[in-house]
């Protein structure tokens, strides 16, 4: 297609010519042509995609691993060495006050005896290691493997000596003769009366 004006060859799809400026009246053929062609050269371009930023990645804070559970030691009581002062006063005091419980109770026929031969076994470890007769004098039996206060079974072993006929004299004795630091039954059965208010 050429210029009508200037007569220079213009493009099909040219509006004004480049060399006169003389708008350009396109034929039949080439407005068609140009109707055809002008939507897919003025078409916007679609944008490429753009990627997506990268995500901004935090650092986890390190998971802390759960400590294992330690058993703590059961506390053990002191055992203490060498004569206490005042001991022997209160283990013979102690031991007449359950006596003298004990006397009450063996008034009552059957049940009270039983409750005495009962009483006379275990008491050592009804209070902790402690009959009532030592919780009151402030004193306390314990082992002296573990150190804890005297169980049932260290009760029952202690005092089942004082079932044998005049055996009570024979501790007696033997406690006096050691300041009251201990009697046959706690060698035996490894015990110990210690101070304890």
């Amino acid at each position: 297609m050429n210029c009508q004006s200037c007569g220079r060859a213009l493009a099909d799809t040219a509006k004004f010519c480049p060399g006169c400026g003389t708008k350009v009246e396109q034929t039949g053929a080439s407005a068609a042509q140009a109707a055809t062609q002008q939507p897919y050269a003025q078409a916007p371009q679609p944008a490429p995609p753009q990627a997506a930023p990268p995500q901004q990645q935090f650092p986890q804070p390190p998971q802390q691993q759960p400590l294992p559970m330690q058993q703590q030691p059961a506390p053990q009581m002191p055992v203490p060495g060498g004569a206490q002062q005042g001991i022997l006063g209160k283990r013979i005091l102690a031991y007449l006050i359950d006596g003298l419980l004990m006397m009450v109770v063996c008034l009552i026929p059957i049940l009270g005896w039983i409750a005495v031969v009962v009483y006379g076994l275990v008491k050592d470890a009804l209070f902790d290691g402690r009959s009532l007769g030592k919780k009151a004098m402030g004193i306390r039996v314990i082992n002296l493997e573990t150190g804890q206060p005297a169980d049932f079974k260290d009760s029952i072993l202690r005092n089942i000596v004082y079932f044998i006929p005049f055996f009570t004299i024979v501790e007696l004795i033997i406690l006096i003769s050691r300041s009251g630091e201990s009697r046959l039954g706690d060698d035996w059965f490894k015990t110990k009366v210690i101070l304890a208010p």
